[in-house]
């Protein structure tokens, strides 16, 4: 997994030499990649209400990494994350939930679908704003039934 870690940060300093990626959004994909590794510790160490809980706690120092980035520039560098294959679907959507305005209500969910032919189950994660889909599309997301929905906590939480 480091060895993914690498490749995206050096296609990232091509992309600042060339002058295809501007500063802020290095910014907003370093800040996403260091939530997503906090995630995947977090998950490995500790149960997501927790992982959850010390995500949120870095929303702080996260947003002095982002500044000024909108939305759809986090929505963006997480989409780059998800095209690298860097992290998996529940550590991204627990970077996600963690650096999207809370104004935003994001809503973590794991759901979970029958695998065909197979007594087992397969799992997958996203995030959902007013019950849309902002991360995790999933081709066969119809297919997932919700097993947890973690809205966000209220202010003051």
């Amino acid at each position: 997994m480091t060895s993914t870690w690498l490749a995206v940060l050096g296609a990232v300093a091509r992309g600042v030499a060339q002058r295809r990626i501007r500063t802020q959004e290095l910014r907003v994909l370093a800040a996403v990649l260091a939530c997503e590794r906090g995630a995947l510790a977090g998950i490995t160490f500790a149960t997501i209400p927790r992982t959850r809980r010390w995500l949120r706690r870095m929303r702080r120092p996260a947003a002095v990494a982002l500044g000024r980035a909108s939305q759809e520039r986090v929505l963006w560098a997480l989409d780059v994350s998800a095209r690298r294959g860097v992290g998996t679907c529940l550590t991204r959507a627990l970077a996600a939930e963690a650096l999207l305005p809370p104004s935003m209500h994001p809503a973590l969910v794991i759901g979970v679908a029958p695998c065909r032919g197979a007594s087992r189950l397969d799992a997958h994660a996203w995030v959902e704003v007013d019950g849309r889909v902002v991360v995790g599309e999933h081709a066969l997301l119809a297919n997932y039934r919700p097993l947890v929905v973690w809205q966000p906590p209220r202010p003051g939480a």
